[in-house]
């Protein structure tokens, strides 16, 4: 949806004035999409965990757009981790999670699983960096 989008609003030549669209350029090649792990709720937000192309683990503390993850979330019924479909996207100096969110039907690696099922109690000895503001390099 998120690529649909900024297909579009390349289609258009904006006038001076017009709405800064780049911070939804910045989604494309910044945001992170596939399966999470939903290991932590904080204050701050919820902690995702995703393993990349290279099978490097990352964590990225979320927000929700309008609500946050754990109140999206809460009718699905069973303990932390949670296995999600969904995409994290920066903004500003935090991460949204884009609310898209569908149970995990498999699809993820038998370390991701391992790793949040640690990470849920309470340990990170395999040192997953947990990321609050996404890297935009």
């Amino acid at each position: 949806m998120t690529r649909r989008f900024v297909k579009e609003i390349n289609k258009f030549s904006w006038p001076r004035g017009s709405p800064d669209f780049s911070v939804a350029r910045s989604w494309t090649s910044h945001g992170v999409h596939g399966v999470f792990a939903l290991v932590k709720h904080t204050p701050k937000g919820s902690v995702l965990l995703h393993e990349d192309d290279e099978g490097k683990i990352k964590g990225y503390l979320s927000v929700g757009i309008t609500q946050s993850v754990q109140s999206l979330l809460v009718s699905v019924r069973q303990p932390l981790p949670i296995f999600i479909n969904t995409s994290v996207i920066p903004f500003k100096k935090i991460i949204l999670c884009q609310g898209t969110i569908m149970p995990a039907m498999g699809g993820f690696s038998s370390k991701l699983n391992s790793v949040a099922a640690s990470f849920v109690q309470g340990s990170n000895e395999s040192g997953v960096e947990v990321l609050e503001v996404m890297p935009m390099n």
